[in-house]
């Protein structure tokens, strides 16, 4: 019921928040989705559901941290994508995460990457990785590909993804960008024209004979926790000059 399950981050908070606690069902198939959601989150507890079409708003509770989730579904009642809407603090959606990430995707992950530069010639690429329960951070500087701006930081940021998956013979990841470029280059549906474009082009095919590699957009500067921390260590690696990852490449 659960492959192939998509996170999303869109018009994330975190704050407080009005919890609806009614947790009634007309639909038995609906009452299945909510006993295999319990199941893969038996550390939270469920205190209310407001049910629409093809579509359900969750609210969990942990350690007196709230969340709010909002779950997709398709027709066979399969459950699609997770939105995150909202947190009480930081710590529940990263146990959230957590928890959705090694019950769920055995071998997957998740990361958040992010570009930055500074004139003349200073290019950071920043990564967050959700790999089971462990978070990692991860940033490069480099001086190369400038006229390619931040653009070259988020590519990459990508890349550093790539070899992380590989190496550590992970089978799928799931990448959120905020740069469109990141999916358009690497699926063909923009032109890559330049040398380093072209460059990213070729090495995602050649991960993703290893790796299945899928996208998922997040837009910048708009409160999304991980994306906002792959930003800072972009910068990060461009104000201190340094790299600190686990497996490097080399553009």
């Amino acid at each position: 019921m659960f492959e192939n399950l998509k996170i999303e981050f869109k018009n994330f908070k975190i704050g407080n928040f009005k919890i609806e606690k009614d947790k009634n069902f007309t639909n038995p198939e609906l009452k299945k989705l909510y006993e295999e959601f319990k199941k893969i989150l038996k550390n939270f507890r469920i205190i209310g559901i407001i049910h629409h079409q093809f579509q359900e708003i969750y609210f969990l509770e942990k350690d007196g941290n709230f969340l709010k989730v909002q779950i997709f579904y398709n027709k066979n009642f399969k459950l699609t994508t997770i939105n995150i809407l909202k947190a009480t603090s930081q710590r529940i959606l990263d146990d959230f995460i957590s928890d959705l990430t090694r019950k769920n995707n055995e071998n997957i992950i998740k990361a958040f990457i992010d570009g930055s530069f500074k004139q003349p010639n200073k290019i950071g690429a920043g990564i967050v990785i959700i790999d089971n329960e462990n978070i990692y951070q991860f940033y490069k500087f480099t001086t190369k590909y400038p006229k390619h701006r931040n653009v070259t930081g988020e590519i990459l940021a990508a890349l550093l993804v790539f070899e992380y998956a590989k190496t550590e013979k992970i089978k799928k990841i799931e990448i959120f960008y905020d740069y469109n470029g990141i999916k358009m280059w690497a699926t063909g549906e923009w032109k890559a024209k330049t040398e380093l474009t072209k460059k990213y082009k070729k090495l995602y095919d050649y991960y993703s004979k290893f790796i299945e590699i899928n996208f998922s957009k997040v837009k910048a500067h708009t409160g999304n926790t991980y994306n906002e921390l792959a930003d800072k260590l972009a910068k990060k690696a461009i104000l201190e000059e340094k790299t600190n990852v686990k497996y490097d490449i080399h553009l």
